[in-house]
């Protein structure tokens, strides 16, 4: 069977994705990057955090297909998940793709601030497959779940 596309038609495809995540990609986003939080004596301190700034398009609750909240015995606690799609080209300049082509961050560690929320990852997976390979990246976000006394939209910390 031959090929729907020629290389002109992928080349084409793939300068189009690029380009349209280049447009669109508005969203503000800042990665809360994990750096360490243990002193070098091994004892535990509070974990330290790089800022890094980053672009991407968000999708709020497009499938519903995962939690959006769950229930407890005071109520349902609000977990309204996200996705975010960055352009694997675009993290790649600026450093943020790893040589096996995936996105350097770490999952049970790194935080994510969108308009004041602060969000950890759920999933995470390589879309807009291309016959380069995934042009983008596609993080699944929850809602962090602030310990007790803590300030909702806090950000510091």
């Amino acid at each position: 069977m031959p090929d729907l596309l020629t290389p002109a038609d992928w080349t084409q495809f793939e300068n189009a994705i690029n380009d349209a995540m280049h447009t669109f990609s508005t969203e503000t986003v800042t990665w809360r990057h994990f750096l360490f939080d243990e002193s070098e004596f091994g004892e535990t301190t509070k974990p330290k955090y790089t800022d890094i700034t980053l672009h991407a398009l968000p999708g709020y609750n497009v499938f519903r297909t995962w939690p959006v909240d769950r229930a407890t015995d005071t109520g349902s606690i609000d977990q309204e998940s996200l996705v975010l799609y960055f352009s694997k080209s675009a993290l790649a300049t600026a450093g943020h793709i790893n040589p096996q082509g995936n996105f350097k961050f770490r999952p049970s560690k790194d935080k994510f601030i969108i308009e004041g929320v602060v969000y950890v990852d759920s999933g995470n997976t390589s879309s807009a497959q291309a016959s380069v390979g995934p042009l983008l990246i596609q993080l699944i976000l929850k809602r962090e779940s602030p310990a007790t006394g803590e300030k909702k939209y806090d950000t510091n910390g």
